[in-house]
């Protein structure tokens, strides 16, 4: 098992648990995104690696491709429920 395989094993679990969080807990708990803008950054090289990584084996370039779609469905899941739980604010 090389390096790589490895890095790509704790990358989709941690991608995961990141998806866990974004569907879990309440919408005032999650984080706000533009703290986390660097994961844009992450998102295009993974994407990039997993579309036109030459030299790079199947298996890698098959997890960074579902990295890539984790963290994006992950992001846009918090994005659509901090945006939807301001627009819907409880009725006292």
């Amino acid at each position: 098992m090389t390096l790589r395989t490895v890095v790509v094993a704790l990358s989709l679990l941690v991608a995961l648990g990141f998806l866990r969080t974004a569907i879990r807990d309440a919408p005032d708990e999650l984080p706000r995104l533009r703290k986390h803008w660097w994961m844009l950054l992450l998102v295009v090289i993974w994407a990039g690696d997993a579309a036109f990584g030459e030299d790079r084996p199947l298996f890698e370039r098959a997890g960074k491709g579902t990295l890539a779609v984790l963290v994006t469905t992950a992001a846009v899941t918090v994005f659509w429920l901090r945006r939807r739980s301001r627009e819907v604010a409880p009725a006292d």
